[in-house]
């Protein structure tokens, strides 16, 4: 007798009831509807979204599901407001867009945004798609000020996946991927490409490199040790190319 218990739950008001000794005990929670408003993550934290006055932007791992070519950078164009991914490359290994956050912000400057992965600076290709739970963007100098000069092109905040209190929950995603190229050029044999040298050497005045009689060795038939005519892209290159991904998660706590 005397002790005070405590009775709380999530979106309601804690009550501290005097334990007089009684057996049973009738508890009346009064709602609190300031604790079930959404909150969004800032750069010290988290704050209710009624309440923010800067230019904030978040999306959810739904809308970072990436199913054919896995770089997080070109999924991100046109997710987000405000931000602007430019691809200037499709080579393998160099295919990562640019980012810009409401336009080039500095004139000679770096002008890519700070992105900070669980507030550690990182780069975002070195993170996984799957990893990602919440990905924040912050874009107005209010939003931003914060972290000072490095805050000056906008900042990219990712949270990645930690364990909650609940029971194990596996994911298992699988994917294949056909790829074949939209076209590709056509190029002469030996024995039109020697024609067409001579035809232009002989427009400018010079000798031919090769006879007729030599030219017709490079047709079919030939030994093509001494008269080569081999197409080496086709011969390089597989028509279509096959990729396996597979992503298993387990997270729990």
């Amino acid at each position: 007798k005397g002790d005070i218990l405590l009775f709380s739950y999530v979106g309601y008001e804690s009550q501290r009831i005097t334990y007089k000794g009684e057996k049973i005990l009738a508890i009346k929670m009064l709602p609190n509807t300031e604790l079930l408003d959404e909150v969004v993550v800032i750069g010290y934290g988290k704050q209710k979204k009624n309440s923010v006055v800067s230019s904030i932007n978040a999306i959810g791992p739904k809308e970072l599901a990436v199913s054919s070519n896995r770089n997080l950078t070109n999924t991100l164009a046109g997710q987000v407001p405000g931000l602007i991914a430019v691809q200037r490359s499709g080579e393998p290994g160099y295919d990562n867009s640019e980012f810009w956050i409401r336009g080039v912000s500095s004139f000679k400057g770096g002008t890519n945004p700070l992105v900070l992965v669980d507030g550690v600076p990182r780069n975002m290709q070195d993170i996984e798609p799957d990893e990602i739970e919440s990905f924040t963007l912050l874009k107005d100098a209010a939003a931003t000020a914060v972290y000072g000069a490095e805050g000056a092109n906008g900042v990219i905040l990712i949270t990645s996946k930690r364990g909650n209190s609940q029971k194990p929950k596996i994911s298992l995603r699988a994917e294949s991927t056909l790829l074949t190229p939209t076209r590709l050029p056509k190029f002469m044999n030996s024995v039109e490409t020697l024609e067409l040298y001579n035809e232009a050497l002989n427009n400018e005045g010079t000798a031919s490199i090769r006879t007729a009689e030599e030219i017709a060795k490079y047709g079919p038939g030939a030994d093509r040790d001494l008269y080569p005519d081999t197409d080496w892209l086709k011969e390089m290159l597989r028509e279509h190319t096959y990729n396996m991904r597979y992503t298993l998660n387990v997270r729990g706590g």
